[in-house]
């Protein structure tokens, strides 16, 4: 029974009243004392703050006569209905929960309470607060709410509608200034209903039976959204469902009621969206473990050596800026020192192409087919498909003594600077918008939407690229014209190659010979033409073939380097000379050797040089004393013998025609042997004369020449 006593106890915080004329008690707390009758408070009329939970009330009438009350707490007590009694003049808060109360009666003169609080009770619908335009916070967690509604016209931030029987997210759309929501112990099947809530910061949706990290999509659009609860839902069982959400989700700092760290963040990233370079990283150790994965093989023509790597030109540049013709018209004006270089690609053939031409045309299936087996050196990914360049394409081009020219996209680009490749990347890139737009919709193959994203977009990436990262690029070319464009990618081959024009006194009489004219015919197509070989003079004119002996007396190193091979090759066929197996593997360079490497003053053939110096060979080789090198060739020279053995003329052209160096054991001492029986095999016994009195000199200290031990042939470069 509630005395005055009890009440005395529950008295505090003194202040003035409301109306300011006198000093009372503001606050009162009679909680947990098992009250069943509250009438005594009717002659407290000041009370401003009132605690009556964890009794056994079931009638707050006594209450009307508190006209200044602000906040009440009735919670875990046996009320059945909400405030049913004359509202007070500016009700704030009001705590009801943990009763028996299974209907909302209308609130609507209780218009400035900002916070309710109906947690467990019986309530089977939301209704009665249109009027309470100043709510802020509504709990109406367990209880029996089946369907989300009631909610319109109210400013509410907080909702708390966990542990109920709901179904599907709805009519929250009324709901946009919603900060915190939470939908916890439901029976939710999809976040389908959260879209536009645009200030959500909290999400609760913890035992539920979302099942597909699909549903993400919904609410990855709320820039606002810092915490997200899915403990207890299926999704979470996923494979890499964390860093799932959190790539979605970038702005969270909380899932599942563990931090999320900036670490996290980045790992997400790499993994879903990686960068360009981390991708170009990824694609590169693919390719290396899966190569390690197969049978081993060694490719000799593309070793990188000392001296100088395996040479290649890369043309990149945006969609339709020119870069594929350029490869393929260099290739074909410099076939004895450029091989195109045949990607593959899983994308449709445009009209006018051909399989192992522009590219070799395979499915997705066999496209990772071949990437599971290491056949790759790059792969990218462009407008949805794959792209991959082998080793075996760039093989093919330099097993043919040619530098390897490929073109691709950017990606591409940022993979195969992790090889061991050293191309020289030249950047094709349109400057107008107008002429590469045009030459675009020409081709007939892009739609409006990806010729604005073309010739905007995709060419200002490669502008900041060139900008931002000096170097990235060893050349920019501007393609609006592909004739003047060819030229100038023609000079830095002819820089490259180590090869200049004619000047001076004889380009009165002859145009460089490396240079090109293009002219329009009738039938409207460019011809390029090399100039000393096309009609230029008159053949009446007498001074023509005076011209032309000038001409071919100033032959550059690069037809130099042409002619020489092609003597070579000639005379060996016209001899009927096949090499051997043992000729291929110890009478060839000891690295690759390209047309370009060839040259005279290039690195290749200053190493080459080097080799057949005969200091060299002392430093290198203190028992080659007894080896002398002749006109390019060896000879033994043993105090003991008189005669040597007269090299073979077939044998001299053959070395030129490879470039050998002058030291290998295998030609001192068998080079007449070895030619004599061109068709014998490596391995079968060879009869040289006087080999046994040679081997004996060996046992016997105190005779000339015992302490010559033989020199062994160079390690060769290998083979496949």
């Amino acid at each position: 029974v509630l005395t005055q006593k009890l009440i005395s106890r529950g008295l505090s915080n003194i202040g003035t009243s409301a109306c300011g004329t006198m000093h009372v008690f503001l606050k009162l707390n009679l909680q947990g004392i098992g009250l069943e009758d509250i009438s005594a408070l009717k002659s407290l009329q000041h009370i401003q703050e009132l605690d009556l939970s964890h009794n056994n009330l079931t009638d707050l009438s006594a209450l009307r006569n508190m006209r200044y009350l602000v906040k009440l707490n009735v919670s875990h007590n046996e009320l059945t209905e909400v405030l049913d009694f004359e509202p007070p003049f500016g009700l704030r808060e009001a705590n009801f929960s943990h009763n028996n109360i299974t209907k909302m009666p209308g609130l609507s003169t209780h218009g400035h309470l900002s916070i309710l609080n109906l947690e467990h009770n019986r309530i089977e619908e939301v209704e009665g607060l249109s009027n309470c335009s100043y709510l802020q916070k509504l709990v109406l967690s367990r209880n029996l709410i089946q369907n989300i509604s009631g909610f319109e016209n109210l400013n509410l931030r907080v909702l708390e509608l966990a542990h109920n029987k709901l179904t599907q997210i709805e009519n929250l759309e009324t709901v946009q200034q919603l900060q915190e929501l939470d939908l916890s112990g439901n029976n939710l099947f999809s976040l389908c209903g959260l879209e536009g809530m645009n200030d959500l910061c909290l999400l609760n949706c913890e035992g539920n039976q979302l099942s597909d990290l699909a549903e993400i999509q919904y609410i990855e659009s709320i820039q606002s959204i810092r915490t997200l609860n899915f403990v207890n839902n299926p999704m979470v069982e996923a494979e890499e469902y964390r860093k799932s959400v959190i790539f979605a989700m970038q702005q969270i700092t909380e899932l599942d009621g563990v931090p999320v760290s900036v670490e996290e963040k980045v790992m997400a990233v790499n993994l879903f969206d990686p960068p360009p370079e981390v991708q170009a990283a990824l694609d590169h150790i693919t390719h290396t473990v899966y190569r390690f994965l197969q049978p081993s093989k060694i490719y000799e023509s593309t070793l990188p050596s000392i001296e100088m790597p395996y040479p290649m030109l890369v043309l990149t540049g945006p969609q339709a800026s020119g870069k594929r013709e350029l490869a393929h018209r260099l290739a074909q004006e410099f076939p004895d020192y450029f091989g195109f270089g045949v990607s593959h690609t899983t994308r449709v053939m445009h009209p006018g192409e051909t399989n192992g031409k522009e590219y070799h045309f395979v499915t997705p299936n066999h496209f990772q087919a071949l990437l599971s087996q290491g056949y790759f050196v790059q792969t990218y990914r462009h407008s949805g498909c794959l792209y991959g360049l082998s080793l075996d394409a760039i093989e093919s081009v330099a097993k043919e003594g040619l530098a390897c020219v490929v073109h691709m996209e950017i990606n591409g680009v940022r993979t195969l600077k992790n090889t061991y490749f050293e191309p020289r990347y030249v950047l094709i890139l349109p400057v107008s918008k107008n002429e590469h737009k045009a030459r675009m919709i020409e081709r007939g193959l892009y739609t409006k939407d990806q010729v604005k994203h073309i010739s905007e977009k995709q060419t200002a990436m490669y502008a900041e690229i060139n900008q931002e990262n000096p170097g990235f690029f060893d050349m920019v070319i501007n393609s609006d014209k592909l004739g003047e464009a060819y030229d100038r990618l023609r000079q830095l081959v002819m820089d490259y190659l180590g090869t200049t024009d004619l000047s001076g006194a004889d380009a009165e009489v002859a145009v460089p010979r490396l240079s090109t004219t293009e002219h329009k015919e009738e039938s409207g197509t460019h011809q390029t033409t090399l100039s000393g070989h096309g009609d230029s003079t008159n053949s009446n004119d007498p001074n023509s073939a005076k011209n032309q002996i000038k001409l071919d007396s100033r032959k550059t190193p690069v037809e130099e380097a042409s002619y020489r091979r092609r003597q070579n090759a000639a005379k060996e066929a016209v001899e009927g000379f096949s090499p051997s197996v043992y000729d291929e593997l110890f009478r060839r360079p000891m690295v690759p050797m390209t047309a370009p490497g060839m040259l005279e003053g290039s690195p290749m053939a200053q190493a080459a040089s080097l080799y057949q110096d005969p200091a060299f060979a002392a430093s290198m080789y203190p028992n080659m004393s007894q080896v002398t090198i002749e006109n390019g060739q060896n000879y033994i020279s043993d105090k003991t013998k008189s005669d040597r053995i007269s090299p073979d003329s077939s044998n001299s052209s053959n070395e030129d025609s490879t470039g050998l160096s002058g030291l290998s054991s295998a030609r001192g001492f068998s080079d007449e042997e070895s030619y004599s029986s061109r068709t014998a095999t490596p391995l079968a016994p060879r009869i040289v004369d006087g080999l046994e009195d040679w081997m004996e000199s060996f046992d016997q200290p105190d005779k000339p020449g015992a302490n010559i031990k033989p020199v062994l042939p160079p390690i060769p470069t290998g083979g496949r």
